[in-house]
């Protein structure tokens, strides 16, 4: 499950993954993320994959890359919270990948993340907590 809000003022996607994620998910959520009226490319964001179980394949994650250079899913700032080594190589291999798209770091506290962002990530975390203004993603 991906779980996600919008913050219009800081411009800042907060995004949670949970339990097994597939890549059929991971792109959906990014076309509804990509349809949201209040949501644009350049806004920074928050994956955090510390819950999560990613079932994708390095061809998904070119996929992927290829989709956003033409779908202009994300040009901001992103950072992805890891603390696994599935996470931790799916995220460094689609770094990699990506090149110059957009900017992107791995981490794994969310202090580096909060440093790297220049936001309190743990504050934007936190508001996943709340159900007011909290998306989900459709499981397919």
């Amino acid at each position: 499950m991906i779980e996600y809000k919008l913050d219009t003022k800081q411009r800042l996607v907060t995004c949670r993954m949970l339990g097994n994620v597939n890549f059929t998910e991971l792109l959906n959520w990014h076309y509804e993320l990509r349809d949201l009226d209040d949501y644009e490319p350049p806004f920074s964001g928050i994956a955090d994959m510390r819950k999560a179980n990613m079932l994708v394949t390095p061809d998904n994650l070119h996929e992927l890359v290829s989709l956003n250079k033409t779908e202009h899913f994300v040009s901001g700032r992103w950072v992805n919270l890891v603390d696994t080594p599935i996470e931790t190589a799916m995220s460094t291999i689609y770094k990699e990948k990506k090149s110059v798209s957009h900017a992107m770091e791995l981490l794994n506290t969310e202090e580096a993340a909060s440093e790297y962002l220049e936001i309190d990530v743990a504050s934007a975390l936190e508001t996943l907590n709340d159900s007011n203004g909290l998306l989900r993603s459709p499981v397919d």
